[in-house]
């Protein structure tokens, strides 16, 4: 007996630099939706790896490398996280694990932030014919920097992550530094319920 056919879930993908106030929305948004949404974020995957890939394990050059801090033009700190051939192999995984929870009727709303220029074409293959909506998360890098440094997190990921996750085009951008992360929520699941449609990098191929 064949089962009847599903229909896809939507993906909902937050993106933005490190401190931008993406997992805090993305909480909030999953209680905004009348349907059920999963979340999904890279910090999910990170801790099924094994340390000595990651940080500043012995093999961290094949996983994810955590770059020396540079200090740029105007003196301030930028740090970035270099992916090796095992972080792209979990990267690939971890974008087609999201396309088979779609696939399989699940809505899912992912944390992302894209470590490098390569990322998102990946994210395009994988989830190809699939309903996907781009969240623009961002504040003031000024703003970004001093969370990081209440967050006792490592200074410069903000300014380092930046230019890669500053889109060119996205369904709704939110202003962290403005709004409360329900408030941007609401404003994510409002613009949703209104499109007639993702108009976004998704789709524009």
């Amino acid at each position: 007996m064949s089962s009847a056919p599903v229909s896809p879930g939507r993906v909902v993908m937050l993106i933005g630099t490190s401190s931008a106030g993406k997992t805090t929305t993305a909480t909030a948004l999953q209680q905004c939706f009348d349907e059920h949404h999963l979340l999904v974020g890279f910090d999910v995957f990170l801790k099924m790896v094994d340390p000595r890939w990651a940080g500043h394990g012995p093999f961290t050059w094949d996983g994810f490398h955590w770059d020396p801090s540079t200090v740029d033009s105007e003196g301030e700190v930028v740090t970035t996280i270099s992916v090796g051939p095992v972080g792209r192999r979990i990267l690939a995984g971890k974008h087609r694990a999201v396309a088979a929870l779609a696939r399989s009727g699940n809505n899912v709303i992912v944390d992302e932030m894209l470590l490098d220029d390569t990322v998102l074409s990946d994210w395009q293959a994988a989830l190809d014919g699939l309903p996907v909506y781009v969240v623009q998360v961002h504040a003031p890098v000024e703003r970004m920097a001093e969370r990081e440094r209440h967050r006792n997190q490592r200074i410069g990921q903000a300014r380092g992550h930046l230019p890669m996750n500053t889109l060119a085009s996205y369904d709704v951008a939110v202003d962290t530094s403005l709004s409360t992360p329900a408030e941007c929520a609401a404003a994510i699941a409002a613009a949703i319920a209104a499109s007639d449609g993702p108009r976004n990098p998704f789709t524009q191929r």
